[in-house]
């Protein structure tokens, strides 16, 4: 791509809060962030297996949500995704 690639690695919520849409409004203002200091292509590598670590990923459907595109299959569990902003 050219560009470095700014990553969303671990988006981790509390299991007191889960299923809230906290991680969603993470996602979203860790993008609002990135695209306010100059945006840039951001990758992350949430789950696509029922049953994987959620947790710390988040869900590829999550991530579809914010215009993030897949791009390869990531390790058994995962897959890349890209978005720029």
């Amino acid at each position: 791509m050219g560009e470095e690639a700014l990553e969303v690695t671990c988006l981790s919520v509390d299991r007191a809060h889960r299923k809230r849409g906290v991680a969603k409004v993470a996602l979203s203002a860790a993008l609002k962030s990135i695209e306010s200091q100059g945006g840039g292509v951001v990758e992350a590598f949430p789950v696509t297996r029922r049953g994987a670590l959620v947790a710390w990923f988040g869900t590829r459907s999550m991530f579809e949500e914010h215009g993030c595109r897949a791009v390869a299959p990531y390790r058994k569990s995962n897959v890349l995704m890209r978005k720029k902003v």
